[in-house]
């Protein structure tokens, strides 16, 4: 297990070898590319979801962020930094929950729901890549 920022110490990436830094890279990719649609053309995809286009900044504003937190799933898995691993199963199955509720209270749209399966899905990926665990040779 590497916590540290240094570089992996097999001289591969971490997420050609560890199921589970695989699994945050992959998902780190995933984020990026949703927030840098939604950053750049929210307008030309929300209709294609069913949902109003946007006037004002917030969907971009929110997209930013995701292409950042997706920037830092790819930086963590680069470095195999398990308990970031951990801890994004947590948060995403708590995004979906978030999400529920949210349509559930009447303040979302049933779509955004939607957006909590690959988070979902994610998370159980990971899961069960950590407790497989890294592979005895590479």
């Amino acid at each position: 297990m590497n916590n540290s920022l240094s570089s992996p110490s097999r001289g591969v990436p971490a997420w050609k070898v560890d199921p589970a830094a695989r699994s945050v890279f992959i998902f780190g990719i995933y984020m990026v590319i949703n927030g840098l649609t939604f950053m750049t053309i929210p307008n030309l995809f929300l209709p294609m979801i069913g949902l109003p286009t946007e006037q004002h900044a917030w969907v971009r504003v929110g997209a930013s962020l995701v292409m950042i937190l997706g920037w830092y799933y790819i930086a963590m898995a680069h470095h195999e930094v398990q308990i970031f691993f951990r801890v994004t199963v947590y948060g995403r199955i708590g995004i979906g929950v978030i999400f529920a509720i949210y349509y559930l209270a009447g303040l979302m749209p049933w779509q955004i729901v939607l957006f909590a399966v690959p988070d979902t899905c994610g998370a159980v990926w990971t899961s069960l890549a950590l407790r497989r665990g890294v592979p005895a040779s590479v």
